[in-house]
């Protein structure tokens, strides 16, 4: 390894999680800006997208249960103070997904700051 770039994978708007899953030689790719939002299966073969689901816009981050194999997925949409949160649950198998369950948008109640908390005892 020389540092040189050995390839580009197209197709992305802004990735932000990237998982190489060695069971099924894949790559999970979390990708997502103000204007789209997506999860992409690409093969670590040729680097081609096998598959693909399209999430709301503003997908963030992601993360890779390895006990159960699950890949959980979190988007903030366009709100630049993060308030508005979604959560997508994928189960991915070696060419597809075996399940895609999606949670309604969570817009959490405001948390007393600790002066607030310290103030009101």
């Amino acid at each position: 390894m020389d540092g040189n770039r050995l390839k580009s994978i197209t197709g992305f708007a802004s990735p932000h999680a990237i998982l190489f899953v060695p069971e099924t030689n894949n790559l999970i790719v979390t990708d997502g800006d103000d204007n789209s939002g997506m999860v992409a299966l690409v093969s670590g073969k040729d680097y081609s997208i096998i598959n693909k689901i399209q999430l709301p816009p503003g997908v963030d981050g992601a993360v890779f249960n390895p006990i159960n194999k699950n890949y959980y997925v979190e988007g903030g949409g366009k709100d630049p103070k993060g308030i508005r949160t979604s959560f997508t649950l994928l189960i991915p198998r070696p060419s597809s997904w075996l399940g895609i369950f999606r949670c309604p948008e969570i817009i959490p109640k405001p948390w007393p700051s600790l002066a607030t908390a310290k103030d009101s005892m």
